[in-house]
């Protein structure tokens, strides 16, 4: 077991056993004193386990019958290919630490083009960040972005620092609908060599995003350049 809370350590072990076919769909997990015992741990931890395996879609507990196994590796896909993820959960349920470090942060004008995509006026206020997305401390994405002032006056780096995605639907309320994305190959430059840590021109994806509410209004840009060989970002197209 690592430092980490005994529960979580036991969390990330069985997940990993339904995600390999230990434990397939419609199986039922061992009973909660059978893990007990396996794991040397009070059933308390063993429930606190479960209900992380519960709440992540992993399985299902039924009344007098157990823990019941619900994870399907292509209905998982799909699920997680059609929802908007924060970086922050997405590395969370990956088991990694996520953090972010800002390079620029700095009030503009905005383009005509960009005033276009956004829907305001040429030459309105936005402000214009840079950051790099980490996990356990390691470079995963560069990510540049455009908030219209008007729409989120009080933006700070305190929030790129964080969330980015709690700020705007937690603290501004709007519910982030669907995003129009745009996804090309581009090379590694010096900067993105010293950013990402990866060697000049090696091919890496950037992902260009304008998310919108349910009313199609326009809310931010977002631009993201990743390392496909640490992040990869899945797409399903259903008929």
């Amino acid at each position: 077991m690592t430092s980490e809370p005994l529960y979580k350590s036991i969390y990330y072990e069985l997940k990993k056993k339904i995600e390999d076919g230990l434990y397939s769909k419609d199986d039922y997990l061992p009973t909660e004193n059978k893990l007990s015992k396996k794991y040397n741990v009070s059933r308390v931890t063993i429930r606190q386990a479960i209900q992380m395996l519960v709440e992540d879609g992993y399985v299902q507990k039924k009344q007098g019958s157990g823990t019941h196994v619900i994870f399907s590796p292509i209905k998982t896909a799909i699920d997680r290919s059609s929802k908007i993820k924060a970086f922050s959960d997405e590395m969370r349920r990956l088991g990694k630490n996520p953090s972010a470090q800002v390079l620029k942060f700095e009030m503009t004008t905005s383009s005509k083009s960009l005033s276009e995509e956004l829907e305001i006026k040429e030459n309105d206020l936005i402000y214009y960040y840079e950051r790099t997305l980490l996990a356990d401390d390691q470079p995963y994405c560069f990510e540049y972005g455009y908030m219209p002032i008007s729409l989120f006056s009080d933006f700070s780096i305190a929030h790129i620092t964080g969330s980015k995605m709690k700020y705007i639907e937690k603290d501004k309320k709007y519910n982030v609908a669907y995003t129009h994305q745009i996804v090309h190959a581009i090379l590694a430059n010096e900067k993105l060599h010293n950013i990402l840590q990866v060697p000049i021109n090696s091919p890496l994806l950037e992902v260009t995003h304008i998310a919108y509410t349910d009313e199609t209004l326009p809310l931010h840009k977002t631009c993201t350049i990743f390392d496909s060989t640490k992040y990869q970002a899945h797409y399903i197209k259903i008929k």
